[in-house]
């Protein structure tokens, strides 16, 4: 499916020069870190409530 250069994956430069961002890449890199940390703390949050209410909610299994 895939040769051995091509591992399916994007090149970011191609990706921006096809938009007109050619040379911005650091730009994009650091505008799309906003919505990853907060994604990233939102999940992690999730996780630790699910976790700590599995432990209330079901104390005797642990």
């Amino acid at each position: 499916m895939f040769d051995r250069e091509d591992n399916g994956c994007v090149n970011d430069a191609s990706t921006l020069a096809t938009v007109g961002l050619l040379g911005q890449e650091g730009r994009v890199m650091r505008l799309n870190m906003i919505p990853l940390l907060y994604y990233s703390t939102g999940v992690g949050l999730l996780c630790l409530l699910c976790l700590l209410f599995g432990y209330v909610l079901f104390s005797g299994v642990f």
